[in-house]
Protein backbone atom coordinates (compact mmCIF):
# COMPACT_ATOMS: atom_id res chain seq x y z
CA UNK A 1 0.00 0.00 0.00
CA UNK A 2 1.27 3.25 -1.26
CA UNK A 3 2.11 6.03 1.81
CA UNK A 4 -0.84 8.49 0.12
CA UNK A 5 -3.16 5.42 0.82
CA UNK A 6 -1.77 4.65 4.26
CA UNK A 7 -2.21 8.26 5.36
CA UNK A 8 -6.04 8.40 4.52
CA UNK A 9 -6.42 5.03 6.44
CA UNK A 10 -4.56 6.08 9.16
CA UNK A 11 -6.29 9.86 9.29
CA UNK A 12 -10.14 9.35 8.30
CA UNK A 13 -12.75 12.59 9.24
CA UNK A 14 -12.37 14.06 12.00
CA UNK A 15 -8.93 12.13 13.44
CA UNK A 16 -6.53 14.67 14.68
CA UNK A 17 -2.98 14.93 13.10
CA UNK A 18 -0.36 14.39 15.91
CA UNK A 19 1.15 17.07 17.64
CA UNK A 20 -1.05 19.73 15.61
CA UNK A 21 -4.68 21.27 15.97
CA UNK A 22 -5.38 20.18 13.04
CA UNK A 23 -8.25 18.04 11.80
CA UNK A 24 -8.44 15.84 9.11
CA UNK A 25 -11.85 16.18 6.68
CA UNK A 26 -11.02 13.36 4.82
CA UNK A 27 -9.80 13.09 0.45
CA UNK A 28 -10.34 15.28 -2.21
CA UNK A 29 -8.55 17.24 -4.98
CA UNK A 30 -5.73 19.82 -4.98
CA UNK A 31 -5.06 21.47 -8.63
CA UNK A 32 -6.33 18.03 -10.64
CA UNK A 33 -4.66 15.26 -8.16
CA UNK A 34 -5.91 13.57 -5.44
CA UNK A 35 -5.16 15.30 -1.80
CA UNK A 36 -5.72 14.91 2.20
CA UNK A 37 -7.12 17.77 3.34
CA UNK A 38 -7.42 19.39 6.64
CA UNK A 39 -8.75 22.04 8.74
CA UNK A 40 -6.70 23.79 10.99
CA UNK A 41 -7.54 26.42 13.21
CA UNK A 42 -8.86 30.43 12.11
CA UNK A 43 -8.42 32.78 14.53
CA UNK A 44 -10.40 35.44 12.81
CA UNK A 45 -13.52 33.02 13.39
CA UNK A 46 -13.16 30.24 15.23
CA UNK A 47 -16.67 28.35 14.57
CA UNK A 48 -14.95 28.58 10.82
CA UNK A 49 -11.69 26.98 10.32
CA UNK A 50 -9.78 27.04 7.08
CA UNK A 51 -9.38 24.52 5.08
CA UNK A 52 -5.57 23.16 3.86
CA UNK A 53 -4.53 20.36 2.05
CA UNK A 54 -1.73 18.52 0.40
CA UNK A 55 -1.59 15.97 -2.16
CA UNK A 56 -0.17 12.76 -3.16
CA UNK A 57 2.96 13.79 -4.83
CA UNK A 58 4.00 15.95 -2.05
CA UNK A 59 3.68 13.23 0.49
CA UNK A 60 5.50 11.45 -1.78
CA UNK A 61 8.10 13.72 -2.23
CA UNK A 62 8.35 14.55 1.38
CA UNK A 63 8.49 10.50 1.90
CA UNK A 64 11.92 10.31 -0.66
CA UNK A 65 13.27 12.99 1.55
CA UNK A 66 12.63 11.71 5.12
CA UNK A 67 14.03 8.16 3.66
CA UNK A 68 17.28 9.57 1.85
CA UNK A 69 17.98 12.07 4.27
CA UNK A 70 17.00 11.12 7.40
CA UNK A 71 15.02 13.70 8.25
CA UNK A 72 12.20 16.03 6.93
CA UNK A 73 13.18 19.72 7.28
CA UNK A 74 11.49 22.71 7.02
CA UNK A 75 14.38 24.68 4.94
CA UNK A 76 14.24 21.45 2.65
CA UNK A 77 9.80 22.36 2.77
CA UNK A 78 10.48 25.35 2.07
CA UNK A 79 13.03 25.31 -0.82
CA UNK A 80 11.61 22.17 -2.43
CA UNK A 81 7.52 21.87 -1.75
CA UNK A 82 6.03 25.74 -0.63
CA UNK A 83 7.45 27.31 -3.66
CA UNK A 84 5.61 24.88 -5.52
CA UNK A 85 2.09 25.14 -7.17
CA UNK A 86 0.72 22.99 -4.90
CA UNK A 87 2.12 23.71 -1.55
CA UNK A 88 2.45 27.93 -2.42
CA UNK A 89 0.65 29.76 0.66
CA UNK A 90 -0.05 26.81 2.46
CA UNK A 91 3.48 26.34 5.18
CA UNK A 92 1.34 24.56 7.34
CA UNK A 93 1.58 21.56 5.13
CA UNK A 94 5.46 21.05 6.23
CA UNK A 95 3.42 20.61 9.95
CA UNK A 96 0.29 17.90 8.74
CA UNK A 97 2.64 16.13 6.81
CA UNK A 98 5.39 15.40 9.68
CA UNK A 99 2.29 14.94 11.47
CA UNK A 100 1.21 12.06 9.00
CA UNK A 101 5.02 10.82 9.52
CA UNK A 102 4.56 10.48 13.07
CA UNK A 103 1.07 8.94 13.07
CA UNK A 104 2.38 6.41 10.65
CA UNK A 105 5.07 5.81 13.01
CA UNK A 106 7.66 6.85 10.82
CA UNK A 107 9.43 9.41 12.39
CA UNK A 108 9.00 11.83 15.43
CA UNK A 109 9.41 15.56 15.86
CA UNK A 110 12.69 17.22 17.41
CA UNK A 111 13.08 20.90 17.68
CA UNK A 112 11.16 22.05 13.92
CA UNK A 113 12.23 19.22 11.95
CA UNK A 114 11.26 15.19 11.73
CA UNK A 115 13.79 12.68 11.94
CA UNK A 116 13.25 9.17 10.61
CA UNK A 117 12.52 6.53 13.36
CA UNK A 118 14.15 3.37 12.31
CA UNK A 119 12.12 0.28 11.52
CA UNK A 120 11.46 -1.34 14.83
CA UNK A 121 12.75 1.40 17.20
CA UNK A 122 10.74 2.57 19.97
CA UNK A 123 11.75 5.86 19.88
CA UNK A 124 14.76 8.02 19.10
Amino acid sequence: MDIFCQAARAFPPGAKLPGTQYEAKGLGERHGEKAIVYYIPNSKSPTKPDEKGFTSSELCHALSQLLSAKKFARAWFNSELARGKFSRGAPCNFLAIGAVFVGLNLATKQRGLFVYKHPGSKDL
